[in-house]
This record gives C-alpha cells, structure tokens and sequence, in this order.
C-alpha cells in the first residue's frame, strides 16, 4: 500500500470533488472529452502517433493507469491554499466520465474520511504538513514517519477524537505562515525561470552571496555543469574551492529520473573538484536521495578522492532568494 498526495482545484464546481469522493470516484484534471487513458494507452502500444493535446494530457495523467493501484491511498486536496484535505482508499480501477469539461480522469474510491481534516488540527505534526505542502499535482509520500502517522490516524480515527478540535499554537501558526511563503516562492520561481532559464537565476542568486563568485564564461561544454563558482573564505577572501561545478535542474512532482544524478558524475569527472552542486525544483524522493548517495561513494571509489555531491533543493532555493535576492 502507498500513498499519493493528489490534488483536484475545480474552481467553477469547488464542492463536486469532495461529493465525487463521497459517491466513490476520486477526479482528477487534465482530462477535456476525449482523453481516456485507455484510449491513449492503445494508440501508444499501436504506435498511434497523439496529437499535442494528447501528448500533454498522457504526460500530466498516466501515472492515474501506470502507479496508483487499489489498495493505495490518496490525499486529496480540493482548493488552494492547503487547509484541509480528504483521505480515500483506491478501490477500483481508472475510469473517464467524459460528461464534463474537466475532470473527467477517476479512480474508483472509498472515502475514509467523509469530513475535512484540517492541516492545522493539533494531530497533524510538522513533518507531514511539510510532506503535503510539496509541488506537482500529484506525488507519492516516501517518509516513512509519514506513512506511519497516516496508518495510525486512519486507525484510530483520529478526526473523530477530541483531539480533532484542538489547533497549532501560536508558535506553529508562525510556522504555517512561514511554510506557506516558501511553497508560494517556489511556485513564483518555477513559473518565472522555467526550464533552462532556472540557470541564470540560480548564477544571478549565487553572484548576490557573498564569498560565491561565478566563473565568467563557464557553461556547460559537454562536461556536465551548467556553470562553475569559486567559494572564498568570508573573513580573508582566500579561495577555499576554485572552479566548482553547479548543475541546475527544474523539475514538477517527484524527481524520479537519474538524470541529475549522471550529470553530477560527469562534473567531478571532467573537474578537479572535490563538490558538485545540484540546484533542483521538484520533490526530492527518498529513492532519488539514495541514489544520489550511492552515486557519490562510487565517484569517490572511481576517482580517488573526497567527493561530495551537495544539494540545494527548492525550499533551500526559496529561503535563498528570499534572503539574497529581495531588498
């Protein structure tokens, strides 16, 4: 059994998702008339080129017919910003309405709790609203703490306890406000610097920290790294590291591709230097980060040396700009 964060905004009908899931479907978006993933299934197995539209919609959606099996449970946010979400068990299999304009996408469901949770109830500790606050319409929950608060409170029903009307106190009612301006920088961010255009950001935030100077004319020649920095000591200016490699990568939901990582091996591979940075929007998995550390060990044994493969994921790429970048 996982779980998936899942997230269904319908701002034209904001209560219909929520009666959906009582009812027994689960809805998601990206899905006009039209775009049955069982149809879009064949067309690909037949070799059926699919049109743009066709293309973004599989891209956006397929996990719904390729990850999500019953059994599995889902997380269901229906507005923004998060303050309350909804817990269903996947009961079935993938279904298309095809009635409405969107949302037509479903997961047979049976709901487990028929009323909200709110994110700021008293039983629902940092770590996991950290874990339900991340990007991407849809993600899997890899902490393993997290899934074990989710069994408990599923068992104990715990919304149906006294301690359901208990709220954060003012100290995590900061904390709220705090996690909600990183999630919004983050979506500024990702919309403002997409794709490619994330590494000049990131040399623009690196050349406002101080003791960090970019390397003129240092972009990537098929050697792995975007651009090179020198670090220098704050208090004498000496360097500390020259010509670090930076790799930059821009992500939406899980990370779930090597390819960072291959970049990474190629940068300490084709530089003197002992660290590699990865900046990176997009959720960080548990597979991923182990992956990132296994690839470090086998770079230490290949080369021979003290390697360290550093990373600034987006909350850090949030906290940075926000010191850095906004005076």
């Amino acid at each position: 059994m996982n779980y998936f964060k899942f997230n269904a905004f319908r701002e034209d009908k904001p209560d219909w998702i929520y009666q959906q899931v009582l009812k027994g479907t689960a809805h998601f978006g990206w899905s006009e008339p039209g775009m049955d993933l069982r149809t879009l299934q064949k067309k690909l197995e037949g070799e059926t080129p699919l049109n743009e539209a066709e293309k973004q919609c599989w891209r956006m959606t397929q996990f719904l017919v390729n990850r999500i099996r019953p059994g599995d449970r889902l997380i269901i946010q229906t507005e923004r910003p998060l303050r309350r979400f909804l817990i269903a068990e996947v009961t079935g299999p993938y279904g298309f309405l095809g009635s409405e304009d969107d949302f037509n996408h479903y997961l047979e469901c049976r709901a487990i709790t028929e009323n909200y949770i709110g994110i700021d109830a008293e039983f629902i500790p940092a770590w996991v609203k950290h874990d339900l606050r991340k990007r991407g319409q849809y993600y899997q929950i890899y902490r393993p703490a997290t899934i074990q608060h989710f069994d408990s409170l599923i068992e104990r029903k715990l919304w149906e306890s006294p301690v359901a009307e208990k709220r954060r106190t003012l100290g995590l009612e900061k904390e709220r406000m705090e996690l909600d301006v990183i999630e919004k920088t983050i979506d500024i961010i990702s919309t403002r610097w997409p794709g490619k255009a994330l590494e000049t950001f990131a040399k623009e935030l690196f050349e406002k920290i101080r003791g960090v100077e970019v390397v003129a004319g240092s972009g990537d020649v098929g050697k792995g790294w975007d651009f090179l920095i020198n670090i220098q000591d704050p208090l004498s200016d000496e360097y500390l590291h020259e010509n670090v490699p930076v790799q930059c990568k821009n992500y939406s939901g899980d990370v779930d591709t090597d390819e960072p990582i291959d970049d990474l091996k190629r940068c300490v591979r084709n530089s003197e230097s002992t660290i590699a940075y990865l900046v990176i929007l997009g959720n960080l998995t548990d597979e991923f980060n182990r992956n990132l550390d296994d690839a470090g060990d086998a770079s230490k044994s290949d080369l021979g040396r003290d390697v360290k493969f550093r990373t600034i994921d987006q909350d850090e790429i949030a906290k940075l700009y926000m010191k850095y970048m906004i005076s």
